[in-house]
């Protein structure tokens, strides 16, 4: 899968993390918003944020964007570190809102 170009997004896991496609692949990314934090399943406000997400990006197309310049990251988790801009927005941004 290329890091550039349009994805969408098919699952919202939680508040910030979701998982992408991109046009003609099956291949499926998981990807972790930067710069915000959600609580995690089972904890208080988990399926607000989750939902909150979900409305921004959920079967959307959507554009990452990586922290620097150049290629995108991984966390230790294997997932892409990225701002996720959408419709013009950054959902990163929208989320902390």
């Amino acid at each position: 899968m290329q890091q550039t170009g349009l994805f969408t997004v098919t699952k919202t896991v939680d508040g910030d993390t979701v998982h992408v496609t991109q046009a003609g692949m099956e291949e499926v990314e998981k990807v972790r918003l930067l710069a915000i934090n959600t609580p995690e399943r089972g904890r208080p406000w988990y399926a607000e944020a989750t939902a909150a997400l979900a409305s921004l990006v959920q079967d959307k197309s959507v554009q990452l964007e990586p922290e620097k310049p150049g290629k995108l990251q991984r966390d230790r988790y294997g997932r892409w570190l990225a701002y996720i801009i959408v419709d013009g927005k950054n959902a990163n941004v929208e989320m902390v809102r």
